[in-house]
């Protein structure tokens, strides 16, 4: 079974240092998880972290068992903004807001994230769907 690594085959993970391109993005899934506060030291963050990876992982195995395709979980990737953008010059993070995101290319995903929520708690986990024009369309899965 071959094993495919998005940051190697979607060109949008294909960053190149000193180099501006524009690419093509195709529409992709992403398992988030919002918030609030300093990355470095927030409890929120941390939590986020550790309901978003523990997901992206069960769905990298599932679909390894239940339909013979193998990948490597891509990096998280996250959204980054402030109601005062002078925060992000100050350093002030405290104040950031965030949204951090797992690329999951799982079809029929929110039957294994229903799947997975009944076997863990889950605080707060939305699906995102962006399609090539850049418009978003999601699921909001939310619990204790």
């Amino acid at each position: 079974m071959d094993k495919i690594d998005f940051k190697k085959t979607l060109d949008s993970y294909k960053a190149k240092h000193n180099q501006i391109r524009i690419v093509t993005v195709t529409k992709m899934k992403y398992l988030m998880v919002d918030g609030h506060g300093d990355p470095n030291i927030s409890k929120e963050f941390s939590d986020a972290m550790e309901t978003l990876f523990p997901v992206a992982y069960t769905l990298k195995f599932m679909s390894k068992i239940d339909l013979g395709k193998d990948y490597v979980v891509p990096p998280p990737e996250g959204l980054w903004w402030s109601a005062d953008m002078n925060d992000f010059m100050t350093g002030n993070k405290s104040n950031w807001d965030w949204t951090i995101m797992a690329y999951s290319c799982q079809k029929n995903i929110m039957r294994y994230i229903l799947a997975i929520s009944e076997k863990c708690r889950l605080t707060s986990l939305k699906l995102l769907f962006v399609s090539p024009s850049l418009s978003f369309s999601g699921i909001m899965l939310t619990g204790t």
